[in-house]
């Protein structure tokens, strides 16, 4: 969904998604010279369809690239 440098933005995209009953989560990740990033993801799913539906709701809202990992 995300990779944001601030968690408290992770933070309130994850609310904020929350609050809208995407199932949202985010995971930290060092990224050694370019610093610590939040990666904000929205899942897991059943099936890939589920997933796939999911992700066309959410790009009509938001802005970005989104892909559906396995």
């Amino acid at each position: 969904m995300a990779s944001l440098k601030e968690e408290t933005q992770a933070k309130k995209l994850v609310d904020e998604l929350k609050k809208k009953d995407y199932p949202a989560y985010f995971t930290m990740r060092d990224l050694k010279e370019k610093g610590t990033w939040y990666r904000v993801f929205v899942g897991n799913f059943d099936t890939k369809t589920e997933a796939q539906e999911t992700l066309a709701k959410l790009k009509d809202k938001y802005k970005g690239s989104f892909i559906v990992v396995k």
